[in-house]
């Protein structure tokens, strides 16, 4: 039985592991019929994949640097030359890690670091790597190929530790006798090759499984029926042993998942806090030192000119220019925009402590990091306020730089879309609309996930690119899709810039043709014929009514299948001949009583005699909209855009496209605009383009993990505050003060931990799998308490002092990252739900007190943040009187302060961060 028994538990937990630690279900009817079973509640239709109920851990970023510790010595392992590979993470099954052994140095640090160069291999080389792999443990990444390389590498390491003994740590072997050089370069290769899913739920997935096995395998309904007695005694035996064992070996496997999930989907700290703002918009700057601070600023000097926004005073960006000089060119730029990130930090207090109402100065926020953490963290601060949630993601194509696992390619794929589709979801206004960019290989897989989300279809967009891509076969494709949804049914209309432009050019011809005569009228009618910029249904707007205003001419038909009552067959009578014209055989659209309206207000044209059908005047205005079209025809270039601002980006949609479709989700001046997929910025393009148009408020939260968020995006926004107009990369002039005035104010960004960051601050206190004779005490997160990432308690008595060690990440830079202060401030913001107001740092002589002040709902609240470690009872009474001396928690309604406080009114600021941190998502 024991045989038996085992042997059920590899067939049955065999079924489920695709490989790297993946469970994806492979569920069976029975044995002898092989068909695969779906869950179904009574659901109509509903959508299943293979990763479905899975979180997709690595969307977009590759990891150019990680670091290891072995001993006292550190190594550092980085890519430093990318050959033939794409950008963002495109899928390319030729590429691999190569160590460069023989380049191999100590850094000014002390560090050892290793070099990688990243690239494809010819044929020849990838069959004598592959014929090398032999023997070689510890790695089953990237296949035999990698395999094979690594072993050559630790070949040539070995000869050159006999030379450099400071190499000798990477060649002492574990437990099972692997080289520590081949380990963390399998983990290296795996973070720059795969892609990974956690399970939500692990341990209910595999108990249901288990269930569904026993009977369906284990207890076939023929066999209850025929076995008697001992036969079927010792069969329910077996059943009960296997069901026993598979859950003790479920729990096991559920408590490293569990862990894995819990460092997923816990909310990441904020790293790194910084804004960038136009100079003419820094309050009471003439009345502090702020501006003699900015002249002073080198770095800040150099990134105006590597922006080019230099123009013609070259010389004032030379080191030690003088200060006079300027700050009279500063005056002179007022939409400069100064990034915090340059100075030091009592530079950014200072800076921030002149708004009144930051958060509503705050017009951009740009995130740097992986989306689904980054629309994690948000949740409590844009739950329901966002007007327009628009992305543009991989559309899952062989060059459209998405990985997928096992094969599974639309699963995959599926995987990762749901999970940020439902945490963005909560973020969405009861009004808004969700846009999402997509090309005909995914768009019915989408539109069906879609389905299977609380949103309703609003309709799909068909955007004619009007550039047909040719094919080998098939249909030459010349569009792409905008799935359009919302919460609740509505319209959308087109923005009324064109109406704009065609009254003010009808007003232009009158004046010019002195009045309304066949000169004018004939003169603006070519004009609106000749216009490639207007729709088809703008140029119907081509006569001129004797008031000077514009209409179109429209049919009066009965629109509707049903028949129209007797009296919408009245004819009308010809003002001139006196007979009644035809009527429609339909019968009019209106009633009566408002024709006779319309013939009172002259809206009614009339033919030369009778026997022309009446038609209707409809007038355009300002105001004037048109429902959004199915179908967008624009043949614009997103790289004309980028080619202007002298950016580079591989592929990017066009700023004009986004207009229009954001234009008409986000139409009103204060709505929010999220992109979750930014890319370069196209999205936070369009808005400043809509905002400096009509003069609105609109503010865009954007999201990017790819090293193209330093290079390219941050660098975009930066160019558009100061200037609309770009030209081979030179600003053709800087914005004027209207333009000043409906830019952005502030725009905050921010790096956030990473899941890799999570991983590398795990500390176990205890080996969690160290267990006595017929114990399972997996304990793995406990085991972990001490961990950073965690959030340790005694360390937040330092708040500006929490440190985190990345050892997997980068810091933008391309260089790898060492010990690293969280912000725990702008984290606590966030997971409370704060709407910072003002932002001060007081001092009580050498004491610092940060204190934030805002709204959480409707309650007034503050938030005081101050290093409190070692603070015996006179300290605490010395905050009493200081904080009723400076009135620091005047007017709140509720009060947070962080670590050990003897203020009777506040709340535990630790306990409320631990509770928000590691809440459900």
């Amino acid at each position: 039985m024991e045989e038996e028994i085992f042997d059920r538990l590899a067939t049955f937990f065999g079924r489920y592991d695709c490989g790297g630690g993946d469970i994806v279900p492979l569920r069976r009817y029975s044995s002898r019929a092989p068909r695969y079973a779906i869950p179904h509640d009574g659901e109509e239709v509903l959508l299943h994949w293979a990763n479905r109920g899975q979180h997709y851990i690595k969307s977009a970023a590759y990891h150019p640097s990680m670091a290891i510790k072995l001993g006292s010595q550190r190594f550092v392992l980085r890519i430093t030359d990318v050959r033939d590979i794409p950008r963002d993470n495109n899928k390319d099954a030729g590429r691999y890690l190569l160590p460069q052994i023989a380049d191999i140095a100590k850094d000014d640090q002390g560090d050892i670091l290793i070099p990688f160069t990243f690239r494809t291999l010819s044929k020849k080389e990838q069959t004598r790597y592959a014929g090398l792999a032999q023997g070689v443990n510890g790695n089953g990444n990237g296949g035999k190929v990698q395999s094979g390389i690594l072993a050559e590498a630790l070949e040539q390491l070995t000869q050159a530790a006999a030379k450099n003994p400071s190499l000798a740590p990477l060649l002492a072997g574990d437990a099972e006798d692997v080289p520590a050089f081949l380990h963390h370069v399998g983990r290296f290769v795996r973070r720059n090759n795969a892609d990974f899913f956690i399970h939500r739920d692990l341990r209910g997935f595999l108990n249901g499984e288990l269930e569904f096995y026993l009977k369906n395998e284990t207890l076939d309904a023929r066999d209850l029926t025929e076995m008697t007695g001992g036969a079927l005694a010792t069969r329910l035996v077996a059943s009960r042993a296997t069901r026993e064992l598979g859950m003790d070996i479920i729990d096991a496997l559920a408590q490293w998942e569990d862990l894995q999930k819990a460092l997923w989907e816990k909310r990441k700290f904020v790293l790194q806090t910084d804004y960038f703002v136009p100079l003419g918009k820094i309050p009471n700057l003439g009345k502090t030192k702020l501006l003699e601070a900015i002249a002073g600023n080198e770095r800040q000097w150099a990134e105006w000119q590597q922006l080019g926004l230099s123009g013609g005073a070259s010389p004032l960006f030379k080191k030690g220019s003088k200060l006079d000089k300027r700050i009279a060119w500063l005056k002179e730029n007022p939409s400069l925009p100064v990034d915090t990130s340059h100075f030091a930090p009592e530079f950014k207090d200072q800076l921030l402590e002149q708004f009144t109402d930051l958060d509503a100065a705050t017009d951009g926020l740009l995130i740097h990091g992986d989306n689904w953490q980054a629309l994690n963290l948000l949740q409590e601060t844009y739950r329901g306020q966002v007007q327009c949630i628009h992305i543009d993601p991989p559309y899952n194509t062989d060059t459209s730089g998405f990985l997928y696992k096992n094969g599974f390619r639309h699963s995959s794929w599926l995987a990762m879309m749901e999970g940020r589709i439902s945490v963005a979801l909560p973020l969405m206004a009861k009004d808004g609309a969700f846009l999402c960019h997509i090309d005909e290989h995914e768009y019915e897989r989408l539109h069906l996930l879609f389905e299977c989300t609380p949103t309703e279809n609003a309709g799909t967009l068909i955007w004619d690119k009007q550039n047909p891509m040719l094919a080998g076969k098939g249909l030459a494709m010349q569009h792409e899709y905008v799935l359009w949804r919302t919460r609740q049914e509505r319209s959308f209309q087109l923005r009324s810039i064109n109406a704009k432009a065609i009254i003010a050019k009808a007003e232009s011809f009158v004046q010019e043709f002195a009045g309304i005569n066949d000169q004018s009228r004939q003169a603006f009618a070519a004009w609106i014929d000749a216009n490639q910029k207007l729709s088809g249904g703008e140029r119907a707007y081509r006569h001129l009514n004797e008031d000077g205003r514009v209409y179109q001419s429209v049919a009066m038909v009965w629109p509707n299948p049903s028949q129209p009552p007797e009296q919408f067959f009245v004819p009308l009578m010809h003002p001139v001949t006196g007979k009644p014209c035809p009527v429609p055989a339909k019968g009019w659209s209106q009633s009566p009583e408002k024709m006779e309206s319309l013939l009172d207000k002259g809206e009614i044209i009339f033919g030369k005699d009778e026997s022309v059908q009446p038609r209707r005047k409809i007038f355009l205005t300002a105001d004037s909209r048109r429902q959004v079209s199915s179908v967008l025809r624009s043949g614009s270039r997103g790289s004309r855009d980028m080619q202007a601002l002298g950016l580079d980006f591989s592929y990017c949609h066009p700023v004009a496209v986004y207009e229009d479709i954001l234009g008409a989700a986000a139409p009103e001046s204060a709505d929010i605009v999220l992109d979750h997929f930014a890319g370069s910025g196209t999205t936070a393009h369009a808005v400043m383009n809509l905002n400096r148009e009509d003069g609105g408020q609109r503010k865009f939260a954007l999201v990017e993990a790819g090293s193209h968020f330093d290079s390219t995006l941050v660098p975009r926004v930066k160019k558009l505050v100061f200037s609309a107009d770009w030209k081979d990369g030179k600003p053709t002039r800087p914005a004027t003060t209207e333009e000043l005035e409906r830019g952005p104010c502030l725009v905050k960004h921010q790096r956030i931990e990473s899941y890799e960051d999570a991983l590398a601050n795990i500390r176990f206190e205890a080996d969690g799998l160290d267990f006595g004779e017929g114990e399972m005490p997996y304990t793995l997160q406990w085991d972990s308490k001490g961990s950073p990432t965690w959030l340790l308690h005694p360390e937040m008595d330092q708040p500006f002092d929490y440190p985190l060690e990345l050892m997997g990440s980068s810091n933008g830079n391309g260089e790898s990252a060492r010990t690293e202060v969280a912000d725990l401030p702008e984290t606590f913001a966030y997971l409370l739900g704060l709407r910072v107001q003002t932002r001060r740092v007081v001092m009580d002589g050498d004491r610092r007190y940060l204190v934030q002040r805002g709204s959480v709902g409707d309650k007034s609240t503050v938030v005081l943040w101050r290093n409190v470690a070692g603070w015996q009872e006179a300290d605490h009474q010395r905050e009493q009187d200081f904080i009723a001396k400076e009135q620091l928690l005047a007017g709140a309604d509720q009060i947070f302060l962080n670590g050990c406080t003897t203020v009777q009114q506040a709340d535990s600021l630790n306990s409320a961060f631990a509770r928000r941190m590691f809440a459900e998502p």
